[in-house]
């Protein structure tokens, strides 16, 4: 039998210290939280991806080249495996974001309200990498 590869790209979006997660639920508090991800499409790589996922929760375009990698996480999961490729970006000053996208609503989370119980998957370790790899200070 062959392993089930899942090839998903994260987008973590930053505006000062918060992030921009996604909710799913029957209502607002009451759904799981993680950054905006996606499979990546069988005509698009990992951070064209990731720029798609952060044009759609914007009112920006953005160049795959800009965004900035976080890493690679390689888990197995009870659907076989997935090998996620996460990716940054601070937004700039002014940058709208949208609230509601299909059945997903945006979360602004302060790193500061971060807890393991609150969020799926990697995103405690992608919201840490990010802040190292665009040189923000003060993770503890």
């Amino acid at each position: 039998m062959t392993a089930s590869i899942r090839y998903t790209a994260t987008v973590a979006l930053m505006r000062d210290l918060d992030f921009l997660l996604t909710e799913t639920g029957p209502a607002p508090g009451e759904g799981p939280i993680a950054f905006p991800s996606a499979l990546v499409g069988p005509d698009e790589t990992a951070p064209e991806t990731a720029a798609r996922l952060a044009a759609t929760w914007t009112d920006r375009r953005f160049a795959p080249a800009n965004l900035v990698l976080v890493g690679i996480w390689d888990r197995p999961d009870p659907a076989g495996r997935t090998l996620n490729a996460a990716y940054a970006t601070a937004l700039q000053p002014g940058t709208t974001t949208v609230a509601v996208h299909g059945d997903e609503r945006a979360v602004w989370l302060a790193r500061s309200d971060f807890a393991f119980n609150t969020i799926l998957g990697d995103a405690w370790d992608i919201a840490r990498d990010a802040l190292v790899r665009l040189e923000w200070q003060g993770w503890e």
